[in-house]
């Protein structure tokens, strides 16, 4: 078993399927951060409440919550790349009705959260199907690679979308931001009419869905360092998420005093950072990967804190470029090492179960600390968030350093991977 990373970590782009499908996502997520700076900033004109904008996060997760194991179950039972096609649909047609309703002048807030519902149970059978499918585009040892650069363009796409997106706004206006997405998805979804899964999982189990669910849970709970890598992502979500993403428009405006363009610096900071957390694990041998979970955690923590306590613009650009770069090495590991270790006919529910630890606790996260901060003030929030971040993620990391060590997983997922060939 070898611990160093591939040679050329960009060497799986030269498998044309994974090349194609990663570009239309490319295209794809920059017009979906378009719409979210636009969104976000049209409910910040609408009200300065910062329950409002919980509210929003809370109805695009919501039907998340509910309905993700049954996307992970569709996306281990039926096609993995029409489930990502009819989503895209979906998705597309929600992103030219906002752009109508803002262009005719008849948009309210009611609206926004209407359609962030249907975007959310898109996303719910989405997001599983694409985990799933991309382990299938690559070889078993790439899988690394695909999983850092899928992140790549993820936080990325947080660079370009905002920065275009101020751009589009201020020469044809906010709609253009909403039509921009809307056609962005007919990148992705050019890319999913020729792609052909390389390794296509063939496993075909008899049963109900109850029965899909009760299996991928079953899998997870017997392996405890599975569930530890999951509240990784569980505390990021309680505690970071609502800070990095659902307060950030009201935290420029409110706490910084300034305007879109303080708000586009903070964005694009994140996505700076991110992005380069997620091209630094393209480097990261199997064995340093305990000690980069557990320095992306301080990261997080302290970035939280900084944040809270900043008084200026270029403080808190520096603090949530820290806090970004940290939250992607952190959620990056544990996305890699679930997919490498998960056979291929439970990988769509094992990661609709690490789908769930996010969007799970998302609409009850985004309630909750946007509360807090109209309670106790924002700042003050920022801080109670990163110590108790802190705290719980040191006991959480003792915790994964007390299981045998993480270069462990290759073995196990060899062998799991081994046997979903096999079947």
């Amino acid at each position: 078993m070898t611990s160093d990373p591939p040679r050329s970590p960009l060497s799986v782009l030269r498998r044309k399927n994974f090349a194609l499908f990663w570009t239309g996502q490319a295209v794809s997520l920059t017009g979906t951060w378009m719409q979210v700076l636009a969104q976000n900033w049209v409910v910040v004109t609408f009200t300065t409440s910062a329950f409002a904008l919980g509210l929003l996060n809370f109805a695009s997760s919501l039907p998340m919550m509910l309905l993700t194991l049954y996307g992970g179950v569709a996306a281990d039972k039926w096609d993995k790349r029409r489930i990502l096609i009819f989503a895209q649909v979906m998705l597309m047609v929600l992103a030219f009705a906002l752009a109508g309703l803002y262009a005719s002048g008849h948009l309210q807030l009611w609206h926004i959260y209407v359609l962030a519902v249907f975007s959310g149970i898109a996303s719910a059978y989405e997001m599983p199907a694409n985990q799933a499918f991309t382990p299938e585009l690559v070889e078993p040892e790439e899988i690394p690679q695909a999983v850092a650069l899928n992140n790549a363009s993820f936080h990325g796409s947080r660079i370009v979308g905002p920065a275009l997106a101020g751009f589009v706004i201020y020469a044809w206006g906010i709609t253009s931001a909403f039509v921009a997405n809307g056609f962005s998805f007919l990148a992705v979804l050019f890319s999913l009419m020729f792609v052909r899964a390389h390794r296509p999982s063939e496993r075909r189990m008899e049963g109900s869905t109850l029965e899909y669910m009760k299996a991928g849970m079953r899998y997870v709970r017997e392996r405890p360092r599975l569930m530890i890598l999951m509240g990784f992502s569980a505390t990021m979500t309680l505690l970071v998420f609502p800070n990095l993403i659902v307060l950030m428009p009201l935290y420029a405006k409110e706490a910084l005093n300034t305007g879109s363009r303080g708000f586009g610096y903070l964005m694009s900071s994140s996505g700076v950072g991110a992005l380069i957390g997620s091209l630094l694990l393209l480097t990261i041998p199997h064995e340093q990967r305990p000690m980069r979970i557990g320095l992306g955690l301080a990261g997080v923590a302290t970035a939280l804190i900084v944040m809270g306590l900043s008084q200026a613009l270029w403080l808190s650009c520096l603090g949530i470029f820290l806090n970004s770069l940290s939250f992607s090495t952190v959620v990056g590991l544990a996305n890699t090492i679930l997919q490498e270790v998960v056979p291929g006919h439970l990988r769509g529910r094992v990661m609709s179960l690490n789908t769930l630890t996010f969007v799970g606790i998302m609409p009850f996260a985004s309630l909750l600390m946007t509360g807090l901060a109209e309670v106790i003030g924002l700042r003050a929030e920022m801080l109670a968030c990163g110590v108790l971040y802190g705290i719980v993620n040191l006991v959480l990391f003792r915790m994964l350093l007390g299981s045998p060590e993480i270069a462990d997983y290759e073995e196990e997922g060899q062998e799991g991977l081994s046997a979903a060939g096999a079947e």
